[in-house]
């Protein structure tokens, strides 16, 4: 499963909508449910989901979807040369922990 569909399946779940298609210009502002309680959410289900942890400040510069993809894409060349993102799955805890 390719980077973007695992993100666009976070979005799917931050939001309740199945069908909500993301791109890499969806902006916070653009989409009226994408508040910071949202980014919060969204930051969270993302670092389960790839296995990453963000930190203050990369959360801080988080506008859209893009730049969402820049941060794992930055993990990614830091971590077994990109495997995090074809391989990272969330642990069963981290799941549950998540969604409880």
């Amino acid at each position: 499963m390719n980077t973007f569909y695992r993100l666009q399946s976070v979005f799917r779940n931050v939001f309740n909508d199945p069908t909500l298609r993301i791109s890499s210009d969806l902006a916070a502002g653009a989409y009226e449910d994408w508040d910071s309680v949202a980014t919060v959410h969204i930051v969270l289900a993302t670092e389960v989901e790839f296995g990453v942890r963000f930190t203050t400040d990369e959360v801080g510069g988080i506008r859209s979807v893009a730049d969402i993809v820049r941060l794992l894409e930055s993990y990614a060349q830091r971590r077994d040369g990109g495997a995090i993102l074809a391989a990272a799955r969330p642990t069963p805890a981290a799941a549950q922990a998540y969604e409880g």
